[in-house]
């Protein structure tokens, strides 16, 4: 924008619609006197957004204390906020598929522990491949590995923005879902079967596996959120013992 386009206009216009409230909640603050530093997204005159540091000192008169002016500085960091972004992809994420990993396995359980209404429910899926060791075996791990990141979009394709989706190890993945019922829960199971029921295509060969999925399930307060993951792996232990491709529920489960 050219200063003549900014002259006249509010700030908060400026400002990316999701980080005006903390700017807004500091300006009495500043406004007697005090100072404000943040992080936050400036738009561009075509809508995008830049990520800035910013630094708001208030001017006042010196004898009578009124406001005079405001001194903004600020500091594009677009740069470093996209470095951060990829650290946080590969610290949360599995390299291999781009789903969640065991840290943001454990940091999706751990905020479920928190406590919650009697009417909230949580559910656990815990899935392993059959026939997978067979794939590897035949066609070596580069196909498996193309098997993994299929099977990790199908899932993908299945689960809802407040789930968690992420692969443990090998052929093992979890599905953490708020707000679902031991039924729902059963009812995406059957989904995940379904959706792995037919042949896989990789670049090399066509592969048919399936799975045997885990459910564990807690309506309430969840107390110790690991023991809902240990319920469904017994589940799906089950489920494999019972001739796979099926989908158990814990007997645990309530």
């Amino acid at each position: 924008m050219t200063p003549d386009e900014l002259h006249g206009r509010p700030v908060t216009a400026l400002i990316h619609p999701d980080d005006r409230r903390a700017l807004l909640e500091a300006a009495p603050s500043v406004r007697s006197g005090g100072s404000y530093a943040s992080e936050l997204r400036l738009l561009r005159a075509d809508g995008t957004s830049v990520w800035v540091a910013n630094s708001t000192t208030a001017v006042l008169d010196p004898i009578t204390h009124d406001l005079l002016e405001y001194r903004v500085s600020v500091r594009d960091i677009t740069e470093r906020k996209r470095l951060e972004t990829e650290l946080e992809q590969q610290a949360l994420h599995d390299p291999l598929t781009g789903v969640g990993n065991r840290f943001l396995l454990q940091s999706s359980l751990d905020d479920a522990s928190t406590p919650s209404a009697d009417d909230t429910d949580l559910a656990v899926l815990l899935l392993d491949l059959d026939r997978f060791k067979e794939v590897n075996d035949t066609y070596g791990h580069a196909i498996g590995d193309e098997v993994l990141v299929i099977v990790a979009s199908r899932l993908a394709s299945l689960t809802r923005s407040t789930d968690t989706l992420t692969r443990t190890g090998g052929d093992e993945f979890v599905i953490v879902c708020p707000d679902t019922d031991q039924n729902s829960a059963v009812a995406i199971g059957e989904r995940i079967l379904r959706s792995l029921a037919g042949q896989i295509a990789t670049s090399a060969a066509v592969v048919s596996i399936g799975a045997s999925v885990g459910v564990s399930h807690r309506r309430g307060a969840v107390g110790d959120p690991d023991a809902l993951l240990i319920e469904a792996d017994h589940a799906m232990y089950a489920a494999k013992r019972a001739g796979r491709n099926q989908v158990h529920v814990s007997s645990a489960s309530r």
